[in-house]
């Protein structure tokens, strides 16, 4: 059965906003579910539901992060629900196995570790917003990576050692798993 609005808002319900700004966010989230409806959750509407993973090695010391082709920066993997998504969070797993290979991912809680609004960049054309929920998600580094046509690379990173050219807000994003999952992270 498909993502219903109502699955959709008890996810971002089960949000634990850490500012004001994600507060906002979850609040305008929410109210956008219940204006546009089932449109909120395809990409019928320049601004809709995603879902992101936010994937950490089993040893908590390193990220997986993909070099986004339209973005052409350095995120988490994640995107658009899915018709035979059940939930959220199933979308978020089967957009990390999709875009990075890695099966047998394990979701470190149920709950979303956070949410934001992300502006797309002109790289895009029918999306304009992504309102995004992540899900903190722990892999196996060893197992084998596949690029996916959406991204140029697909590589682990050490938590202290991250690129250049990380998405808009991925720094916070790690700091926060950390505090969900202790980590080395120190940047």
């Amino acid at each position: 059965m498909p993502i219903t609005v109502a699955g959709a808002r008890r996810t971002v319900e089960a949000v634990n906003p850490r500012s004001d700004a994600e507060t906002q966010v979850r609040a305008h989230t929410l109210d956008y579910l219940h204006t546009a409806d089932s449109a909120a959750l395809d990409r019928t509407l320049p601004e809709h539901v995603t879902a992101s993973a936010v994937i950490l090695n089993t040893e908590h010391t390193h990220t997986l992060l993909v070099f986004h082709r339209k973005a052409n920066f350095w995120v988490q993997p994640g995107g658009h629900l899915d018709e035979a998504d059940d939930t959220v969070q199933q979308a978020a797993l089967r957009e990390a196995e999709e875009e990075t290979g890695l099966r047998g991912l394990t979701v470190a809680r149920d709950q979303p570790l956070d949410i934001e609004r992300q502006l797309l960049g002109s790289g895009f054309t029918a999306c304009r917003w992504h309102l995004d929920l992540a899900f903190l998600v722990l892999a196996n580094r060893h197992n084998p990576l596949t690029v996916n046509a959406e991204s140029k690379a697909v590589q682990w990173w050490p938590l202290d050692e991250l690129p250049e050219g990380l998405a808009p807000g991925l720094r916070d994003r790690l700091r926060h798993a950390s505090t969900v999952v202790p980590t080395v992270f120190t940047q």
